[in-house]
């Protein structure tokens, strides 16, 4: 009997030994045997990991949504807002009371109060940033949401960023420069009335053999641009005088080359109107008789005084009095002539003077 107690005692002692040395808890205190780390959150315990935020609870290993009502009210400070407890005074999303969302007009509830920053919650139609209130349908530097900033030369419309039309549009093959939002063809500035901008460069169409009419059209070759239309009737520049022909772009008087100075082309020959007596002043303007043509003007040289023989001959009114047959004369006879000798008006008749030969 004695030997039996013994040998049950050796028994339970040397399996309590064996207990002992085959743990596996790591040295966890007593009391956790189930491995459960005591810093944990209580929800860890559930299979989460982690503590469930509020108005969630763990189930099954994950945070679910447990709303709150009046079998499960919010605790002390907080308010049931949707099924779920909000803190009035702080809640963006519920601030100051239930469903008064802040929204993008403030991202901070203080004291009930939607803010934007240091300052009260932006007015209706404008959104907070970090620079504070402004319209993201019009800020460059926050177009379209807060932060996205527009490039150099675009604007913002409509929360989006585009290059900014000019007043008036700008024409065919012009650009509109963004910053001073004016137009510009190429590199310098937008072409004048009558131009047009081919390949950044003002030409006129009009006359233009390489952009005749519109931009890249090319005359072929021989042909020029007049009027904005190919053509081999090439315009002389300047334009013939009276009685020429242009042909082949040159001025022509008859079959030789087109006339100079003051001639003119009169029957396909050029003349000088100012002395020829079949075109005098004009072309087909005959003189007279024996006039001739000083000036564009007939006259009879014969008997007039200030073209006396000649064209441009003028008689001296200090030694004779007319002209006769293409000869100065004094009272009808020759000029005078002699050292301080005059022709003498009547009563006095002919030269007078201490010396007239």
């Amino acid at each position: 009997m004695r030997l039996a107690l013994v040998s049950s005692l050796f028994v339970l002692v040397f399996g309590c030994a064996s207990g002992a040395g085959g743990r596996d808890d790591g040295g966890r205190p007593p009391g956790n045997d189930g491995g459960t780390d005591s810093a944990m959150p209580p929800d860890a315990g559930d299979g989460c990991g982690i503590s469930c935020p509020p108005g969630e609870q763990c189930l099954d290993g994950e945070c679910v949504r447990v709303e709150c009502g009046p079998d499960n009210p919010c605790e002390l400070g907080q308010s049931c807002c949707s099924g779920l407890c909000s803190v009035l005074p702080s809640d963006p999303g519920n601030c100051g009371m239930c469903g008064r969302s802040c929204g993008t007009r403030g991202f901070l509830c203080q004291a009930g109060q939607c803010r934007c920053g240091d300052g009260p919650q932006c007015a209706e139609g404008q959104t907070c940033c970090e620079t504070g209130c402004t319209d993201t349908e019009a800020d460059a530097a926050n177009c379209g949401a807060c932060g996205r900033a527009c490039e150099s030369g675009q604007v913002c419309e409509a929360g989006a960023c585009v290059v900014p039309p000019c007043e008036p549009a700008c024409r065919e093959g012009e650009t509109c420069d963004g910053t001073t939002r004016t137009c510009q063809c190429g590199a310098g500035p937008a072409c004048m009335a009558g131009q047009a901008c081919c390949g950044g460069a003002c030409v006129d169409v009009q006359t233009n053999a390489s952009n005749c009419g519109t931009c890249g059209n090319v005359c072929d070759a021989g042909l020029v641009c007049l009027a904005g239309g190919c053509t081999d009737d090439v315009p002389c520049e300047p334009a013939c005088r009276t009685g020429e022909t242009c042909a082949a772009g040159a001025c022509r008087c008859g079959a030789g080359a087109a006339c100079t100075g003051t001639q003119v082309c009169c029957g396909g020959s050029c003349v000088d109107t100012s002395s020829s007596v079949g075109n005098c002043g004009a072309c087909g303007r005959t003189c007279a008789g024996t006039d001739s043509c000083c000036s564009g003007v007939c006259i009879n040289t014969r008997s007039n005084f200030d073209n006396c023989g000649s064209c441009g001959r003028a008689c001296d009114g200090d030694v004779s009095d007319g002209c006769t047959e293409g000869a100065c004369t004094c009272r009808g006879g020759a000029e005078c002539f002699g050292v301080a000798c005059v022709c003498a008006p009547p009563p006095f008749g002919g030269c007078s003077g201490l010396f007239c030969l």
